[in-house]
């Protein structure tokens, strides 16, 4: 690529392809060829150009939720419904709930004595009966979902969408939705030492074209990191369940909340997240 091309900017990318609508003859107006704009348009745009040829790209607004460990005795509905119905005033069009919908399966006491829900078919009646209905709901399972698939071989994520048509299960531990270029997840970035998902090239795998956002649950306590292994955006999300938690040695209270995330706009995303005090014995 010659140097005299590496000033062109976005924008001049952009403003090219939203006048002609291809790759070849937007080249031809910026004085290059096809490939070195193909180059520079995913190096510097990064997302997929068909959002362009109707004028701006689509604007998302989503709500974000993750790790509501529902079946918990420290589960806290009352925040969870108070926030889907937030979400459906502010516009939102669907949440994403980032894993850990359940508080899973154990046998061990000192966990078993802080669930009030310990069998798959309690579990699902449980969420299908009180999970809020105000706007759809795209999931992926947990690291805790999955203790029912391993030590019993009920995928409870599973039966809970087959029973409720407002909440979609897009994959176990990770997904992808390819509307708002958007991987899920359930344990990387920061704490990728307890990362239950594996390599990026699994993760990426989901979507046919590099993530503006990844949205990744586990760690119970929100972080944003920018441009994060070719994503636009990394959100760590914060939880909807109270207590201690407990993870490798590291023993901390969680950050209660959610998040609503507005994106589409290259380079342009609006975050505004909501936090809520623990309430008691929310079961």
């Amino acid at each position: 690529m010659g140097k005299r091309f590496i000033a062109v900017s976005r924008e001049d990318l952009i403003s090219a392809y939203r006048e002609t609508g291809t790759f070849k003859e937007s080249a031809k107006v910026l004085g290059m060829g096809r490939g070195t704009f193909s180059r520079l348009w995913w190096d510097k745009v990064g997302i997929d150009p068909s959002q362009f040829k109707d004028g701006p790209p689509k604007i998302f607004r989503i709500g974000i939720v993750s790790d509501t460990h529902l079946g918990s005795r420290f589960q806290q509905l009352t925040h969870l419904k108070d926030f889907y119905r937030s979400a459906r005033l502010n516009g939102c069009s669907c949440i994403v709930h980032a894993g850990d919908l359940t508080d899973g399966y154990t046998t061990a006491p000192s966990r078993r004595k802080n669930q009030f829900i310990t069998s798959p078919d309690d579990m699902i009646d449980y969420v299908v009966g009180n999970y809020p209905n105000d706007l759809k709901t795209y999931f992926i399972s947990g690291n805790h979902d999955e203790k029912f698939v391993k030590s019993l071989g009920i995928d409870v994520c599973r039966e809970i969408s087959r029973n409720r048509t407002d909440m979609e299960f897009i994959g176990s531990m990770y997904g992808g939705l390819e509307f708002g270029n958007i991987i899920i997840s359930h344990g990387i970035g920061n704490f990728a030492e307890y990362s239950r998902v594996g390599t990026n090239k699994k993760l990426y795998s989901v979507l046919s074209r590099p993530p503006e956002l990844i949205i990744n649950g586990h760690t119970h306590t929100w972080d944003i990191v920018p441009r994060w292994a070719g994503a636009e955006l990394l959100i760590n999300t914060p939880c909807m369940v109270g207590g201690h938690i407990g993870t490798g040695g590291l023993n901390y209270r969680p950050s209660i909340g959610a998040m609503i995330v507005e994106f589409g706009d290259p380079g342009k995303h609006s975050l505004n997240c909501v936090y809520f005090n623990e309430i008691e014995d929310d079961f």
